[in-house]
Formats: structure tokens, sequence, C-alpha cells
């Protein structure tokens, strides 16, 4: 994929990159953070740089060498969310209770919550404590609030029986083995992959290919690693990149690096513009800070005659001589259709600590003795014993395991054989009456 994208926008390296990122991302959007599109072009003073590689190179080394020094790390996010939400038939505002005659058709949604982690980077292990605390409702324009969702609250019940819960905790760890992964509080019944004569009803976890995580990184699943770049990827990758389209023999224009001094270090700034015979063009910018060894400040992607915009603001915290994200935003938006933000901020953390190995296993998803794990892997449930999965002995409720459409059968044969005995019975003994 990565070479066809570079063969349409006739270049290789950054540019094709930075087009991925544009692609995966929500497609038709435009920053709603006002003064982000014209962020240092007043603060700062840039001067270009005609031949930046030996620097660009230089703040690859710097940037990778601060992420290198973190073997683990273990805090607390704070984040809100908002989006605007588009309400064309009236499903959304029904499902928050709202009468179709009082909706205007768009809501905004906000959220506010905990997001705890810890990562083992040497053992490539993730876990996640994702915990909406508070959600609300409002109906635009006007900001009337129309639902409002707090923890510990029980959540609305909509007309069909169903509830609008926001609040779904989710805790998740992530290893480059499977995703396990449990939604607290909340009960199963009896899955497809048990016995039909299972009965039972309670917590349960999951098993799934890591790569699954992935696709839920902008829902619950947060990988705090990936505050260290955009859109899956690091800085370093990406810088590496742009120094590797310079110096080679095929110099594609639309690249452009400068420079301005700061307050007590000087501020990068990548300006790329990829076209496609005319058809497409994004503006890209990079800003890097080399106060905060050499790591984004700001990200921006315009699209085609600002058809859309994204936008990523980050501030870091200097802990014991590595940087850190402790402020991370995303802003995106399609000129009003549709906007998104999310943001985090850092309320502790501690790095290079060791972390308690269970955190990385069955014992962080808060299932006790008993509670099943649907593995998808392996296709089975297992129920935890002491904090490990065990084959489940079913009971007589499941006869011995055996799937009840078989003891149907069985049960079948048995009726169809006593109707039978009665059958050849009352024959003879009504033979023998004529008979006599």
């Amino acid at each position: 994929m990565l070479a066809a994208i570079r063969e349409i926008v006739g270049c290789r390296g950054i540019l094709g990159i930075l087009l991925l990122i544009v692609v995966a991302c929500l497609v038709g959007t435009k920053c709603q953070a006002e003064g982000l599109s014209q962020f240092g072009e007043e603060v700062y003073k840039f001067e270009p740089l005609p031949d930046p590689g030996e620097l660009l190179q230089d703040i690859e080394v710097t940037c990778l060498a601060n992420y290198s020094q973190i073997a683990s790390w273990e805090g607390e996010y704070t984040f809100f969310e908002n989006i605007r939400i588009v309400d064309n038939d009236g499903s959304e505002g029904k499902q928050f209770g709202v009468n179709e005659s009082d909706s205007t058709g768009v809501f905004r949604k906000g959220v506010q919550g905990i997001c705890r982690f810890a990562v083992d980077t040497v053992n490539d292990q993730l876990f996640v404590d994702w915990e909406p605390q508070i959600a609300i409702i409002r109906s635009v324009p006007g900001g009337r609030e129309v639902y409002r969702q707090m923890t510990g609250q029980p959540p609305l019940k909509r007309g069909d029986g169903r509830t609008a819960s926001l609040l779904r905790r989710r805790r998740s760890i992530v290893t480059s083995e499977h995703w396990l992964h449990s939604v607290p509080g909340k009960e199963y019944g009896r899955f497809l992959l048990e016995p039909e004569g299972v009965r039972h009803v309670g917590p349960a976890g999951f098993r799934d290919p890591s790569g699954d995580a992935g696709n839920y990184f902008w829902r619950d699943v947060v990988d705090v690693r990936l505050f260290f770049g955009v859109q899956g990827r690091t800085t370093w990758q990406m810088i590496h990149e742009v120094a590797t389209t310079l110096s080679s023999d095929e110099h594609p224009e639309g690249i452009d690096v400068s420079r301005s001094p700061v307050d007590g270090g000087e501020m990068l700034r990548i300006a790329l513009t990829p076209k496609t015979g005319g058809q497409l063009e994004m503006r890209v910018k990079l800003y890097l800070d080399s106060r905060v060894q050499w790591n984004l400040t700001r990200a921006i992607v315009d699209g085609p005659a600002e058809s859309f915009q994204e936008a990523w603001i980050w501030e870091y915290e200097d802990k014991n001589g590595v940087f850190i994200p402790s402020k991370f935003i995303k802003t995106i938006s399609d000129s009003g259709n549709r906007e998104f933000e999310r943001g985090f901020d850092l309320v502790e953390s501690e790095l290079n600590h060791q972390i308690d190995e269970v955190t990385f296993s069955y014992g962080s998803l808060g299932l006790g003795n008993g509670d099943r794990v649907v593995d998808r892997l392996q296709e089975k449930v297992y129920v935890l014993k002491d904090g490990t999965p065990v084959e489940p002995k079913y009971g007589l409720q499941a006869v011995q395991e055996q799937p009840r459409s078989a003891v149907k059968t069985w049960v079948l044969i048995l009726i169809n054989a006593v109707a039978c005995v009665i059958a050849i019975g009352l024959f003879w003994k009504s033979r023998m009456r004529k008979s006599g």
C-alpha cells in the first residue's frame, strides 16, 4: 500500500507516510481549536534551512534516546472527550430519551474520566484501565442538557428495554501474545462455546489477538506509548523518513525545513505539501522543540481547500531527565458535520520501577475464582482458578459436558423405545382377546 501511495504522490519517504496518516484518520475533518493552523507563524520567526540533513539526523537520535530511557512507565491520566453527533433520523436522540419532536438534529457528547496505565517497554506489555466517570449529552444549538450519567447511577432505560450507558469501563492487557480484556460490573449468560446445559450467569473476561486491540485505540484501549508520535508513527520514525528523503538523489519538492530561536532553545518546523496530479494538495506541519528533547509539540494536517484539518498538541514533563507527555490533545472535525476532541492530562506517574507481574496477567481484569474467560484464540471457555484459566468441570446440569442437543436425542430415543414396547404389548393383548 505504501508503494502505491508513493507512486501517486510522486515521491518517496515521509510524504507517503504522511499521506498514510491522513488516509488513516477520519477523512473530511477540520480542527476546532482556534489558532492552531497559524501556530508558530506569529509567535516565532522561522528561517529556512538550506541543508537540514545533519540536524535532522541529530534530532532523530536525540528523540529516540529520550524514549529509550523508559524501561517501565506507570501512572494515571485524566481524560476528556467531546464529540458532535449528527442525528439525521432521530435514532441517536431516542436512545437518550429525547422525543423526535424535541430533537434539534445535533447533539454534543462530553465524557470525563480516568485512564490508568502501566507499560513494560522491554517485554512489550501494556495495561490500561479506562474508566469514564461522567457523561453529558447536550442539544445543539443552545446546549440544553438532555442526558447525564455519573458513576454509580443506573443508566437510562430506553423504550426498547435496553439501556443507554455511556460509562463502560474496560480493563485491558496487551502483549505480543494476546489481548486480555474485561468490562467490570457486566454479567454474561451462556456463551456459544459452552454446552447448552450451562446456566452460568456472571462476570467474564476475553482473550483475543493482540492486533485487535489497535482498533480500540481511540475508544478505550489507549496505548500511551503512541503519545510519542502521530497516528501510530513515532516522532523519530517520521524524522528519519524526512532525512532519508532529503538525502536521496530524487529530492522531491514540497519539503521545507526551517528553524526559529526560542527562549532556552530552538523550534524546528517541517512543512510538507504532497500532491497528486494537482487534484490533491495537503499541507502538513510538524513542530519540534529542542527544550523537550526534540519531541513534537504541534502537528497539523490541512486538507485540500481546507476541506479537513487535524491537529495534535503536546506538553511534556521532565521526569528525572526523561521527557514524557504531560498533556496530549487531538482535535478533528469536518466543517461542522462531525467534531471530535480528546485530551489527556497526566496526574501522576513513575518511571523505571518494578511493576507487579500480576499487572500484565488475568489478575488485573477484576475477575475472581470461577469467573469465565472466553478464549477466542483457542475457541474455548475456561474458568479462573487462582488467576489461571483452567478447563471447566460442567456438572449434571450440562450432563457431563455433552451438548443439550445430544441429551435431547437420547431422551427422544428412550421415549420412542418405550412407546414401541407399549404398542407391541397392546397389539399382542388384542390378538389374545380375539383368539379367546
